[in-house]
């Protein structure tokens, strides 16, 4: 499966997509933790959860809330996009 990054998420992978070997959404992440520890920082919070603040867009679908158990498949494609804020 296919991770795709834009803004912040993408200068801490130094890429605009990444490739992973997975069958979840937890196993995913755990690969692309991994593969990339920087974006580890960026990505999730202290508990090792996914931020609030990122979106998760599956194959151009908004997933409001992932399941760490969701399916994946060698050709899904996942987006995140962060949530701005300020004044």
């Amino acid at each position: 499966m296919i991770f795709e990054f834009s803004g912040v998420l993408q200068r801490a992978a130094d890429s605009r997509s990444v490739s992973v070997p997975a069958t979840t959404f937890s196993g995913a992440l755990a690969e692309l933790t991994t593969q990339i520890p920087e974006i580890k920082r960026v990505l999730l919070d202290n508990t090792g959860q996914l931020r609030q603040a990122h979106r998760v867009v599956l194959n151009d679908e908004l997933i409001q809330r992932p399941d760490d158990a969701m399916a994946l498949s060698a050709d899904d494609r996942i987006a995140f996009y962060t949530a701005v804020a300020g004044g």
